[in-house]
């Protein structure tokens, strides 16, 4: 018998799934911590998965393997000096963790490398997880093809950026394959629901008959305006926010009122709902300006989006605003809510466990 697990390590979060759909996202700030990961990793993940037996240090008796699936965003923070060591860093966290020779990289190219080779490929493996989201979405949601010219789009708004990669059939239609070239494509937005600051997605709102110029701090995030807004959930055991206080409304407001250098006794509620969402209507646009660019791209709409994330609810109101109707599948029905909120690391378990049964591995690839 096999476990098989997937692992997503951000630069924020870290998500794991294994190929029967057990799931786990947790906040772990890697550019603060980067030589806890494997530690982490370990108190976290093993036991959540129950796969204490196949840490390295422990030799397995009882029959079972296990291979890892890697994929990752969080070389990219900068506590690294290049994205080379935070790939190289992630990668040996992991092994720390993980027996060595059942650890598979998944790259860009669409396939799986060893530890070794992933480190003398960083390029590859590097911001790799939209690739394996995407490449799920090819094989095994129903993207129903009319003609040649048609494509769809996956739409992926996580707490931090925005993916929006065309597919077809069983094509990745993107252009870009690292982060910068995807960027130059608008195929990466870096904003998203959660940690995008607030002064990143504008810079001045109307306010009392005048428009003002927000303070160029890290008051606020994206995070707020939405508990604002009651569009996300409280969270008063989530202190990853402006000022380390919990997710809640009140410490939201609190926050979004500093934006304007202003106590809570100063600025109205209805006021900050009103800045809120003029930030919501910035941060929409941002996104459905690299859905224009692509719609120029193909020369028409994508005949349908595939919506997944912690933001997909602004993906739907995006949805809702257009001229066109547009079909929309989303992925939190499609593998549920808690599975979805891990989808890319779903989304390599079950590529990894595709590869193996087409092309058995004993050790590495």
């Amino acid at each position: 018998m096999q476990q098989l697990l997937g692992l997503d390590v951000g630069g924020a979060n870290i998500k794991a799934a294994d190929s029967t759909g057990r799931s786990l996202s947790i906040p772990f700030a890697l550019w603060k911590n980067p030589s806890k990961l494997s530690q982490y990793l370990s108190e976290k993940i093993l036991e959540a998965f129950d796969l204490d037996r196949f840490h390295p240090s422990i030799e397995c008796q009882d029959g079972t393997s296990l291979a890892v699936a890697l994929t990752m965003t969080g070389e990219l923070c900068d506590c690294f000096a290049s994205k080379l060591d935070g790939v190289k860093s992630i990668i040996d966290s992991v092994c720390n963790c993980f027996p060595r020779n059942q650890v598979f990289v998944y790259s860009t190219d669409g396939d799986f490398l060893s530890p070794e080779s992933a480190m003398c490929s960083p390029k590859k493996v590097a911001a790799s997880n939209w690739h394996a989201l995407a490449k799920y979405c090819t094989q095994w949601v129903d993207v129903p093809v009319c003609n040649p010219r048609d494509y769809a789009l996956l739409i992926d708004i996580g707490s931090t950026s925005t993916d929006i990669i065309p597919i077809h059939d069983d094509q990745i239609l993107a252009i870009g394959k690292t982060d910068t070239t995807r960027i130059a494509n608008h195929e990466l937005i870096y904003t998203g629901a959660m940690r995008s600051p607030v002064c990143a997605v504008s810079d001045r709102v109307a306010f009392r008959g005048t428009e003002v110029i927000l303070a160029h701090e890290f008051f606020a995030t994206m995070q707020d305006v939405y508990l604002v807004k009651k569009w996300l959930p409280e969270n008063h055991r989530f202190c990853e926010t402006a000022d380390g206080r919990p997710a809640t409304v009140p410490n939201a407001k609190r926050r979004l009122a500093r934006m304007l250098c202003a106590e809570l006794n100063e600025i109205d509620d209805s006021e900050l709902v009103n800045i809120a969402g003029q930030l919501i209507t910035k941060q929409l646009s941002m996104i459905q300006s690299a859905v224009a660019y692509q719609e120029l791209r193909f020369g028409k709409p994508a005949s349908q989006w595939i919506i997944s994330g912690s933001g997909s609810f602004l993906i739907e109101r995006l949805a809702n605003k257009t001229d066109v109707q547009i079909p929309i599948v989303q992925l939190n029905e499609v593998l549920g809510e808690k599975l979805s909120s891990s989808g890319p690391a779903y989304a390599v378990a079950k590529l990894l466990e595709s590869h193996r049964k087409s092309s058995p591995m004993t050790s590495q690839p």
